[in-house]
């Protein structure tokens, strides 16, 4: 297992290929696992013989890479040392360098000429090395294989297993809907035979139709080819139409000279009646002016005779009584000096 996944990219580019081999302990068992893969007709088996009693192998500080970047192998967590060891032996898996991006990567790479770098992997799958003079890089596989690194075995599993339970779901559901699309066009196809059926009566009913109506058409085309029409009665007859016809047009015209003149009369004499109408009106001003003027007389003479009686009444109640009284007054005077 890794010790983050972020590099199971880069490690599966570093040494993906060892990841397909077996390892054995002697020629023999290499000649067995071939026999075997053989059977199942696996002819390009990567076998590598290698000793498992050796110990893990010690790597000096010298023959490490001089950078503070991971190695494939310092990522790399296995209990097993016979495959560290092979992954050291046949991969040089520790002085394969792993870096997070392409810059960086390049930096490690070609700039700074490290001690003890085979090679400079970045997190995405990139291959940076150079020999020599000669500076190469390698763009990741355009057809990655699943990832087979991880850090957590049992998490892995488990999350394989729901990917599992998931498709395994949608399998039954795809049944289960493949079931009834099934049914769906067994009954369709059951319902296509019934009409099929039914349509067979009505398909030869209907050119036994077709052949009536062919043997009528043929009837009554010979009957038209042997009948002779005699047309002069009716010629006659347009004829006879025609003449009244021109007839009624021509009394259709004097009805129409006649109308005209009597239009034109009728026009005279409403010019003849607006002109006397137009007399009546100035007339009836004059008279209106006139009576008019009379109202107003009349209005006048009523003022006279309201402001007369008002002046008669004035006298009759406060003058008269006055004058009264005085000549009263002067009589009993008079009357006294005598």
């Amino acid at each position: 297992q890794l010790a983050s996944e972020s590099w199971s990219v880069a490690v599966d580019c570093a040494c993906g290929g060892l990841l397909d081999a077996f390892i054995v302990s002697c020629h023999k068992d290499l000649q067995v696992l071939r026999e075997c893969a053989g059977r199942v007709y696996y002819n390009n088996l990567r076998i590598i013989v290698y000793d498992f009693t050796r110990q893990r192998l010690i790597i000096p500080d010298g023959s490490l890479p001089t950078t503070e970047h991971p190695t494939v192998l310092s990522v790399i967590q296995s209990e097993n040392h016979t495959v560290l060891n092979v992954l050291v032996d046949q991969g040089h898996a520790e002085r394969q360098v792993l870096v997070r991006d392409y810059e960086v990567g390049k930096s490690v790479a070609f700039d700074h000429r490290m001690r003890n770098i085979k090679e400079v992997y970045t997190s995405d799958g990139f291959r940076m090395f150079s020999r020599g003079s000669v500076q190469t890089i390698l763009p990741p596989n355009k057809r990655p294989r699943p990832e087979r690194w991880c850090s957590s075995p049992a998490e892995k599993i488990a999350e394989l297993k729901n990917e599992a339970d998931d498709i395994q779901r949608t399998i039954s559901e795809k049944n289960a809907q493949r079931r009834k699309l099934v049914n769906d066009r067994s009954n369709l196809e059951q319902k296509i035979a019934n009409l099929k059926r039914k349509r067979e009566p009505e398909e030869r009913h209907l050119m036994n139709k077709k052949v009536q109506l062919e043997d009528a058409k043929r009837a009554t085309a010979e009957n038209n080819r042997h009948a002779a029409v005699d047309t002069t009665e009716l010629e006659e007859d347009i004829k006879e139409e025609k003449n009244n016809i021109e007839q009624k047009e021509l009394s259709l015209q004097k009805t129409n000279v006649k109308l005209s003149a009597a239009l034109r009369e009728v026009n005279d004499r409403r010019m003849a009646f607006k002109t006397f109408m137009d007399s009546v009106n100035e007339e009836r001003l004059h008279f209106s002016s006139a009576n008019d003027e009379l109202d107003l007389v009349k209005r006048k003479i009523d003022a006279a005779q309201q402001e007369k009686t008002h002046y008669e009444g004035v006298m009759t109640t406060k003058v008269l009584p006055d004058i009264k009284t005085a000549e009263a007054e002067y009589a009993d005077l008079q009357q006294r000096r005598q």
